[in-house]
């Protein structure tokens, strides 16, 4: 059988944009000069965990080795991969096999569930399967791991069932499953459920006012998971399916990491981008202490994704009063030892998507910049400021973290726009000609 496995192609590079270089660099130099803390917990090799994905270690990449270490037992942030698939637990993986010819699939007991599948609004949904006819319970293709929900194939009936978010129960009773091996296609489209059967139209239904919510292949509460093969997953985020998935699945040893015959904690997707990985911080404490602080001129980088951003919110903070924070209104705050007169950073309302968020000061001036743009010159006469944790013991930031750094010294422009160029997705190499994020 062969479900037209496409060949990968090279993603995130513009037409007619090479890159040069390899590495976080690209042939343009890093700012090393006065770096004392350097953290990339995009990194896996860099990070520290004291149990499943929760990091208690972030490993300094500068000369300085200040690594950052986790304030309390309960207080990790979460290692969140891009576009992986993880293990529900060690004794329910799924296993990696052969199923004649060198055609591999993912094969599923009733237990067996792989976390961290990327749900979306509308979509299309596309799964190539054989669990045979006539299964002896209902069979879920991917769903919600903390509920009875999903995508079924119905306990001895060639039909499907899709069950929402609010317990609503689509029942597609006109579908005909034709043999073991199949290929069954979900569509969500504003207000339309459609099912497909190796590529024919069997029913669309009406499910105006559900959402279908899922971040589970296969369940992990009872005993109704897939028991059988996974040729492929692909979805898109949007009902149409023309173009390439955004999210893609296929049983590879590359893909993985295990050879044929063996279980599988950690899957990766077509569309996994190890730079695009980021430590999940839940926004209540999580911290980690070491940062080092500093007494003059300084520069700090954050690169990273808000996940609310009208509420208060902890980027830096200090075991004394020091701070830079996010109130409620949507603005970034410094507050300096005294914990009084905060500094509103005007000019920038925070918004959603990765930004890089840095402060240098330089006597008594302090720069703001966003996106390598800067937004606005802050006298600082006078005030000290000292960071020596990331995030905070209460309300800690809820984002998703890609990158922070510290130097004792002011930034140049140019050490600016190093954090800002755009950048390969593949090798995070900064294209050529470097170009930073218009204004």
């Amino acid at each position: 059988m062969n479900f037209g496995i496409p060949f990968k192609r090279p993603w995130g590079i513009p037409f007619g944009v090479p890159f040069i270089g390899s590495g976080t660099g690209g042939g343009i130099p890093f700012p090393s000069s006065g770096n004392v803390g350097y953290y990339t917990p995009f990194d896996i090799t860099k990070l520290g965990f004291s149990s499943a994905n929760n990091v208690n270690l972030v490993v300094d990449q500068s000369t300085a080795s200040n690594n950052l270490t986790q304030g309390t037992a309960s207080a990790n942030m979460v290692f969140n991969e891009h576009d992986t698939v993880t293990q529900f637990t060690s004794a329910n993986q799924p296993t990696l096999v052969d199923t004649g010819g060198g055609e591999l699939a993912m094969e599923f007991t009733n237990v067996s569930a792989l976390n961290n599948y990327p749900s979306s609004t509308d979509f299309c949904i596309k799964v190539a399967v054989n669990i045979g006819l006539n299964p002896s319970a209902n069979q879920r293709l991917i769903g919600q791991s903390n509920a009875y929900r999903g995508i079924f194939i119905r306990q001895q009936k060639q039909t499907i069932r899709i069950q929402s978010d609010n317990d609503a129960l689509f029942d597609f009773n006109t579908v005909l499953i034709p043999s073991t091996d199949y290929e069954i296609e979900v569509k969500k489209d504003n207000n339309s459920l459609s099912v497909y059967v190796d590529g024919t139209l069997s029913e669309t239904k009406d499910c105006t006012g559900e959402t279908f919510t899922y971040d589970q292949i296969g369940i992990s509460s009872v005993s109704q998971s897939l028991a059988g093969g996974l040729y492929f997953l692909r979805q898109w985020n949007s009902a149409d399916s023309s173009g390439t998935p955004d999210f893609e699945l296929l049983p590879t040893v590359d893909s993985c990491n295990v050879l044929a015959g063996q279980q599988v904690s950690r899957w990766n997707s077509t569309t996994h981008r190890a730079f695009k990985n980021r430590l999940l911080s839940d926004g209540s404490n999580d911290n980690y202490d070491g940062l080092p602080t500093q007494a003059g001129d300084f520069s700090y980088v954050f690169k990273c994704e808000f996940d609310i951003i009208a509420q208060t919110e902890y980027l830096l903070s200090d075991t004394g009063d020091s701070a830079w924070l996010l109130l409620a209104d949507g603005l970034l705050y410094l507050r300096d030892t005294t914990g009084s007169n905060d500094i509103a950073l005007t000019g920038h309302t925070i918004e959603a998507g990765d930004h890089v968020y840095i402060i240098s000061r330089e006597g008594d001036d302090l720069k703001y910049y966003v996106d390598s743009n800067l937004i606005g010159t802050f006298d600082v006469t006078g005030r000290t400021f000292t960071f020596s944790r990331v995030g905070a013991t209460a309300d800690s930031i809820k984002t998703l973290n890609a990158e922070w750094g510290v130097w004792n010294r002011a930034f140049t422009q140019d050490d600016v726009d190093y954090f800002s160029y755009l950048r390969d997705d593949d090798t995070n190499a900064i294209l050529q000609p470097p170009l930073t994020p218009a204004p």
